[in-house]
């Protein structure tokens, strides 16, 4: 298997890139739901340094992978039952989901940057903090991280739906190019 991209079907390296973003993120949205109703305790204090930690290896990772699309090829759509329609949807989940995988650890380390409280003893590794805390400023990082969060979560169901349609109904090779191993 090819490390680049073709114009036929995507390498080891944009699949990697994928499948560890896929599975980071998804931890990352089903431990962000799960602590928002917990009562405070040392468990919540953990899990928000552990999905602080896990936020900003997605961060690092998401800006790799835009600079990998970069400077190597996209596959081309498969051009067989999609509509015009199907084909912007497409793109424009595509490009939601790219400003969301940004947007979201990025407004999450805001909202920790502009904190009063850190807790910086209990992060996996220390971040930068660039900036004075500032409770209004947090307040509004929050709300962004949590609008983000809920806009990445819909992304991602159109995404799977999307690929799911192509494996099932129009049985094409859009989902099986991504799968890890050689695409046929």
């Amino acid at each position: 298997m090819a490390l680049r991209n073709t114009t036929q079907s995507y390498g080891s390296l944009s699949k990697a890139f994928h499948w560890f973003s896929a599975m980071l993120i998804i931890g990352l949205l089903g431990v962000g739901l799960y602590m928002e109703d917990l009562p405070p305790s040392f468990e919540k204090v953990e899990l928000y340094a552990l999905h602080k930690s896990f936020g900003m290896i997605a961060f690092g990772l998401a800006v790799l992978r835009i600079l990998w699309s970069v400077f190597n090829e996209r596959p081309a759509l498969i051009d067989g039952k999609m509509t015009a329609l199907e084909k912007r949807l497409a793109k424009t989940v595509h490009r939601l989901l790219v400003v969301l995988i940004v947007l979201v650890p990025f407004t999450g380390w805001l909202q920790h940057a502009a904190s009063a409280q850190r807790f910086e003893d209990y992060l996996l590794f220390p971040f930068p903090i660039f900036i004075a805390p500032n409770e209004s400023l947090k307040d509004a990082a929050a709300l962004g991280h949590e609008i983000a969060g809920k806009l990445l979560l819909l992304a991602l169901v159109l995404h799977v739906v999307g690929a799911l349609k192509h494996h099932i109904i129009h049985r094409d090779a859009t989902l099986r190019r991504m799968l890890p191993g050689r695409s046929r």
